[in-house]
């Protein structure tokens, strides 16, 4: 993954090499170890798992904002956020072992889920702004807009989590339906 040298980089890229050979969640100690860091360091970075979860989240982010221009703001708002999306599927694909294991856990442990929910929302808005879609602050636009686009973003990803296809074609119609549906939806919220 692509992202600033830290520790907690090195903590989210051991976290997926090990969820990928033995399951989520792994133990504390191998993940120390796979990091190349003590436990007492691992604990000053990565205080729980869903702090691991939440920084695996980021790089995912970082490594997918690093592969997107600016936005070409002759597209519809639909067509660059599509755009953006599909883009982090592509990155998404070469952890797809690590992520899935991660995924499957997350989706038999609703507790877990709703602790990285915040680190997944703010990836959503980032995922927003590199689509140059304007949803700053509280309103209600903005709110729906991000509820809304969380929503398409989490159909598509489990569509994703089974499509092996080349390209990806199981996920990228889901995602353009979903897409379709929340415009048709969104008629009293522009989008960008």
């Amino acid at each position: 993954m692509d992202g600033a040298n830290e520790p907690l980089d090195a903590v989210a890229r051991a976290a997926l090499r090990l969820a990928a050979r033995s399951g989520w969640p792994v133990a504390m100690p191998a993940l120390a170890a796979e990091a190349g860091l003590s436990m007492a360091d691992l604990r000053a970075v990565a205080p729980g798992r869903g702090c691991i979860v939440a920084a695996v989240v980021r790089c995912i982010d970082r490594e997918t904002l690093a592969r997107i221009g600016p936005a070409d703001v002759a597209l519809s708002s639909r067509e660059r956020l599509f755009d953006v999306l599909m883009q982090r599927f592509e990155v998404m694909e070469a952890h797809r072992p690590g992520l899935a294991a991660i995924m499957d856990s997350l989706a038999r442990d609703p507790v877990a889920a709703a602790a990285i929910a915040p680190a997944v929302k703010r990836s959503i808005a980032w995922m927003l702004h590199a689509a140059a879609i304007d949803v700053r602050g509280t309103s209600l636009r903005g709110v729906l807009t991000r509820a809304g686009v969380l929503a398409v973003y989490t159909k598509a990803l489990w569509a994703w989590r089974t499509d092996t296809g080349p390209d990806l074609p199981r996920t990228m119609a889901t995602l353009d339906a979903a897409l379709a549906r929340a415009e048709r939806a969104a008629c009293l919220v522009r989008w960008g």
